[in-house]
């Protein structure tokens, strides 16, 4: 479960990832192994996860191909703008996502423009948030690929729960994202504010919401990579 809201334009540190190291090397996730198989993916430096209830941490430096987590991305003059909205439809497509199942709202119709804007993942847009989980759950059971939601903050979120519950029992993995109000309303009962992290994390495997937009290529392949891994889950 992701929580985030990308609404500013920031530049990108310069960031140096070096050749990925052997297997033996990644702490026994074999993190390397999934990095040769998917050349063109970028794992994080360091991955922090959950597997069988259990956390554990692994660090896989990763070979310089063109991934979303966190370095700069060259342009003209050797540093230019992208958008959280980008980065975020850049990500699912390296997951190689084709389907999401979305909700539009004030807080992620930015992202929805995104996707709008481009060919390469369906967005089934179902009549309500409830539905569309069960939908990204049947999605995911049916295929065998991980299910993805996109919905906004507040109740947008909250309508996710009981979805969640069932896919975390039923172990079929998900990775939702979710709206939130700007950082400097949280905590300040805004209008749609919830801790949907907090709510969630008894049913799902890894939840966090995403500060920094240098982080959000780094935080989706974590997601991803936790709802394969281990006992499959949201």
């Amino acid at each position: 479960m992701l929580g985030a809201s990308f609404l500013f334009h920031r530049e990108l540190r310069s960031y140096e990832i070096k050749n990925a190291p052997h297997g033996s090397h990644c702490g026994g996730v074999e993190a390397a192994a999934e990095a040769a198989r998917r050349r063109r993916r970028i794992l994080p430096n360091r991955i922090f996860y959950i597997a069988d209830g259990y956390v554990r941490q692994s660090r896989c430096l990763t070979r310089k191909h063109g991934g979303v987590g966190e370095r700069n991305v060259e342009g003209g003059n050797g540093m230019r703008k992208i958008s959280g909205n980008k980065l975020l439809v850049k990500a699912l497509k390296e997951e190689r996502v084709d389907t999401l199942f979305g909700y539009p709202g004030a807080c992620t119709i930015d992202i929805s423009d995104e996707l709008y804007k481009q060919g390469d993942i369906k967005v089934i847009l179902p009549r309500h948030e409830q539905a569309l989980v069960h939908e990204a759950d049947a999605y995911a059971r049916s295929t065998g690929k991980v299910g993805v939601c996109l919905v906004t903050s507040g109740p947008g979120a909250t309508n996710l729960v009981t979805g969640l519950a069932t896919a975390n029992y039923d172990s079929v993995p998900l990775v939702c994202f979710t709206g939130q109000v700007a950082r400097h309303l949280i905590g300040n009962d805004a209008f749609q504010e919830v801790d949907i992290v907090g709510i969630t994390r008894s049913i799902t495997k890894y939840g966090v919401t995403v500060h920094r937009r240098e982080e959000l290529g780094r935080i989706i392949k974590e997601a991803f990579y936790i709802a394969r891994s281990g006992k499959p889950g949201p």
